[in-house]
């Protein structure tokens, strides 16, 4: 019984150094929802914990977003709506399917529209990078149109 004990208390400590070394890799910022598990936690509360924690992500990346910042905004927006997604459907049998389906279809449609807009400031990126492309009277009124 001690050596069960012991061997239970070392695995607990080396998945506690191996998220702490996880977390140093990836910087300060990063949260560990994993470290508010416990190995008895259940399934709903794990799958509420971590879907709220990728949700939040997501509406933290609304400010840079209606700002119009390509990058922190747009991009980090569409990062955390597909970690949101796939999080969903990783946990989709731990709740009622209708109302998982409903929040599921509305966060794929979410994707979708940032899709359109991250891949129109791609492409006016790429026309703004070639040389002598980008002031062509051709082309104008599309980077207007994509700005």
């Amino acid at each position: 019984m001690k050596l069960a004990a012991a061997k239970r208390s070392s695995s607990t400590s080396a998945a506690s150094a191996r998220r702490k070394a996880a977390t140093k890799r990836n910087g300060a910022a990063v949260a560990t929802v994993l470290d508010k598990f416990r190995r008895r936690t259940r399934v709903r509360k794990a799958a509420r914990l971590f879907l709220l924690e990728r949700f939040e992500s997501l509406v933290a990346c609304v400010p840079a977003a209606l700002a119009g910042d390509p990058e922190a905004g747009i991009h980090a927006m569409r990062v955390e709506a597909k970690r949101l997604r796939e999080a969903l459907r990783l946990f989709r049998r731990a709740y009622r399917r209708d109302s998982f389906d409903h929040l599921l279809a509305e966060i794929e449609t979410l994707n979708d529209r940032l899709g359109a807009v991250r891949d129109a400031d791609v492409l006016d990126a790429h026309l703004a990078d070639l040389p002598g492309v980008a002031e062509t009277e051709e082309l104008t009124p599309l980077r207007a149109e994509l700005a």
